[in-house]
């Protein structure tokens, strides 16, 4: 249980890490 709760966590880092770039090229891309 405790290693998926790594996962998990290690996952929603991995998401947030990835998205947050993301949406700033998309703001960067729609004002230019």
């Amino acid at each position: 249980a405790e290693k998926v709760f790594n996962q998990d966590l290690y996952f929603k880092k991995a998401v947030k890490y990835i998205g947050e770039p993301m949406s700033h090229l998309e703001s960067i891309a729609s004002s230019a």
